[in-house]
């Protein structure tokens, strides 16, 4: 295979395998992070900046395997079902609470403000948290299986003991497998520091906790049905 070649398939294949239910829902708790950090704009950014670097260098480290999940044992394999399970959780839980304060909005009482995590007040707690949070959405990918083509021109770049091909091979999947995740948190750091934005959510405030509640808990239920139909 010549370096277009085999630099394309791993593009293509990054693209191919983040499009799975674990990779949406991961991208929907980003998305609701980045959302909840108070502060201004940098802050935003440098966590948008920081979950993507988790996922392209934790997905470029389990990637070398070729067999994935065949290649650790049973009880790695349990531990990132009930990672997975966690969240399933964590977005029915925050579909709830969107739920809530849809309703009562509704009912004309108080209004709640959007969730935000005050205690990130410091560049570094954002660091941490955004590498735990990245982690674990690469982690509970490794849950959904590759296609073949991975696996087919990683075997003959393996074969051919080229590593540096192998390292350009794997870098550039781990870069499109993050596509979508970058896409998802630039949007969102955009979409908080417009000022049109935040006049369209004002004034469509309630309709936007309703989507979002029907949207955590139907990627919430869907992966606790993954994890049901895979026992």
């Amino acid at each position: 295979m010549t370096p277009p070649e085999y630099i394309a398939a791993a593009i293509l294949s990054g693209f191919k395998d983040s499009l799975n239910p674990y990779m949406f829902s991961g991208i929907m708790c980003c998305m609701l992070f980045l959302v909840s950090i108070p502060g201004g704009k940098r802050q935003l950014i440098l966590a948008g900046r920081c979950v993507s670097a988790a996922v392209f260098l934790t997905t470029f480290m389990l990637a070398q395997g070729t067999n994935l999940l065949l290649l650790v044992p049973p009880v790695v394999v349990a531990v990132i079902r009930l990672i997975s399970l966690a969240f399933a959780v964590v977005l029915i839980v925050t579909g709830y609470i969107f739920l809530r304060q849809w309703w009562v909005a509704k009912k004309g009482r108080q209004e709640q403000g959007v969730l935000k995590f005050h205690q990130l007040n410091s560049s570094f707690k954002i660091i941490c948290s955004s590498a735990i949070l990245g982690v674990l959405v690469a982690v509970i990918n490794m849950l959904w299986p590759k296609n073949t083509d991975f696996y087919l021109a990683y075997f003959i770049l393996l074969t051919s003991g080229d590593f540096f091909r192998i390292a350009l091979y794997l870098f550039s999947y781990s870069a499109a497998f993050i596509g979508y995740l970058a896409l998802g948190c630039w949007l969102t750091v955009t979409a908080v520091n417009s000022t049109k934005f935040q006049k369209i959510l004002a004034n469509a405030l309630s309709m936007a906790r309703i989507t979002c509640s029907a949207v955590c808990m139907a990627l919430g239920m869907g992966l606790i049905f993954l994890y049901n139909t895979a026992i």
